[in-house]
């Protein structure tokens, strides 16, 4: 009888953790990626200043674990910012914990940042920002850790404060749609770096339930 009701009583916590606050129903979410057998990265923009880009792709020179990493050296020949990316949709709501690791080259004068794009349904904004950066060589492997969903709901709030009138962080759903690359620095900076072992893993809303939900958000914006 005893197991009979501990039975139950996990059941109903497995229940629980299906929904969240609003009563929406949960999925589990996992996205990894080691560069090991692929190279999903892309060139995403530029601030249309000229840089150069001696190399970008997958290489065997360092690696976190196993044999292989995402190498970007660059050089930003008028200055300013360009920056490459993972694609990636999910919605930035629920639990959801990102992790990766980035090794700074000791030929680095510019700097390297690790992190998000963000888009604001049904706003058409966006944000692209990082977890951190690094202006310096780092000479080991560093720990990247960010709450993706805190991280969207700041800039949610920074967003429409700016640009969306009478709309809050709160009005709106979060997607991320980008793992950033981001390289910036004056003109002549250069910068090398590696990215390995990136994990984004937690727990997210059902697209229709999530479509849903975003349209209540925004109803008191439309009226």
């Amino acid at each position: 009888m005893l197991r009979k009701i501990a039975a139950g009583l996990l059941l109903y916590g497995v229940f629980l953790l299906s929904l969240n606050a609003s009563g929406s129903e949960m999925k589990p979410f996992l996205y990894t990626q080691d560069f090991e057998e692929s190279d999903p990265v892309i060139f995403s923009e530029s601030d249309g200043k000229k840089y150069t880009a001696n190399f970008n792709g997958i290489t065997e020179e360092k690696a976190f674990s196993g044999k292989k990493s995402y190498k970007l050296d660059i050089i930003l020949d008028e200055g300013g910012y360009a920056y490459w990316h993972i694609p990636i949709s999910v919605p930035a709501e629920g639990k959801l914990k990102f992790s990766g690791r980035m090794l700074v080259g000791e030929e680095t004068t510019g700097r390297a940042g690790l992190g998000a794009n963000i888009s604001f349904l049904p706003t058409g904004h966006c944000a692209t920002g990082p977890f951190v950066k690094h202006e310096t060589a780092t000479k080991e492997w560093k720990l990247v850790e960010a709450n993706i969903v805190s991280f969207a709901k700041s800039a949610a709030d920074n967003v429409t404060k700016q640009y969306v009138w009478e709309a809050r962080g709160e009005n709106v759903g979060s997607y991320m749609l980008r793992i950033s690359f981001l390289l910036t620095g004056a003109a002549g900076k250069k910068v090398v770096v590696y990215f390995d072992d990136i994990k984004i893993e937690g727990e997210v809303p059902s697209e229709e339930a999530y479509q849903a939900e975003i349209k209540k958000r925004w109803a008191p914006v439309k009226e």
